[in-house]
């Protein structure tokens, strides 16, 4: 992974945002988490990181038919095998220049991630997404987006499709003019600035189809509210910008989540950069988490920022 030296310019009155001195990598043996790790091996060595392999053996149904010492043995040998499968891994996907270790722990996938990376003060998970929808997600969950809902630190997913990482060139930071998403824009001007990416900042202007008698009105608003999110945004880029580096801003108007993943496409985004807001309950369930979903569908990796 190619990257430039850090722009100077936004160290100035601040602090640097962009610091991973800990990176967790979940993995399953997969070509999909493979991937994974050589994305986190290429950051990793990027930000002279302490890399941590981890592997979850999850229990066997409690209706099995072995007898319990039969799955007792099994689970040791199981995890005796991951553990070699692990150093393996390490050897052959992680430079040598990179400090890597490894683990194997038992339980369920997303708890033990989100466990893990408390217990190491991880500044970062990175994983892939395996893009669950309908029935299937609603039953089994989404790892990712759990992980995404409940991780300490940042998480960066990976689609099933993306390849290791060689440079990143076109960034998309969404921003809602909140707190967390001012904070995530900060992240996103240092990674573009280190390596030397387009750095677009994109708002959408939530925009649902109104009832036909009404349209002419609420077009009319529609039009007032892109207006001011343009200028908003103009102000908030220069701001938080400072000149450090070029910038392109886009608005847009539609469902947020939505017009993120569309828009990410059209550009041909290397990685978007977000914060998510940490719903809960019944406002989660409800309205959704944008972050969760964009994550889910979007055609790049995503790194979703912790608010705080």
């Amino acid at each position: 992974m190619k990257a430039k030296t850090r722009p100077t310019s936004t160290r100035t009155t601040s602090p640097p945002a962009l610091e991973f001195n800990a990176i967790l990598v979940p993995v399953d043996f997969s070509p999909r988490s493979r991937r994974a790790t050589q994305y986190a091996a290429a950051l990793a060595q990027q930000f002279d990181a302490a890399l941590e392999l981890l592997f979850v053996l999850e229990p066997l149904p409690t209706d099995s038919m072995l007898e319990r010492p039969q799955r007792t043995r099994g689970d040791t040998e199981l995890a005796r095998r991951a553990e070699t499968m692990l150093r393996e891994l390490a050897q052959t996907e992680v430079p040598s220049g990179v400090r890597a270790t490894t683990r194997v722990r038992r339980g369920k996938a997303a708890p033990e991630i989100i466990a893990t990376a408390q217990q190491g003060q991880s500044d970062l998970i990175v994983l892939s997404s395996h893009g669950y929808s309908g029935v299937q997600r609603l039953l089994l969950g989404s790892t990712a987006e759990q992980v995404v809902r409940h991780a300490p630190c940042s998480v960066l997913t990976l689609r099933e499709h993306a390849a290791a990482p060689t440079r990143i060139r076109r960034i998309l930071a969404p921003v809602d003019f909140s707190p967390a998403s001012r904070a995530a824009l900060r992240y996103a001007v240092e990674f573009a600035g280190l390596f030397d990416a387009d750095l677009t900042v994109f708002h959408a202007v939530l925009s649902l189809p109104p009832p036909r008698r009404l349209s002419a009105f609420a077009r009319g608003l529609e039009v007032e509210a892109l207006k001011q999110a343009r200028e908003d945004l103009a102000t908030l880029v220069k701001t938080k910008v400072c000149g450090a580096i070029p910038v392109a801003t886009k608005i847009a108007a539609g469902v947020p989540r939505d017009a993120i993943v569309r828009v990410a496409g059209r550009l041909k985004t290397d990685l978007i950069i977000m914060a998510t807001q940490g719903k809960k309950g019944l406002e989660r369930w409800v309205m959704g988490s944008t972050a969760e979903l964009v994550v889910r569908h979007a055609p790049c990796p995503v790194l979703v920022l912790r608010p705080g």
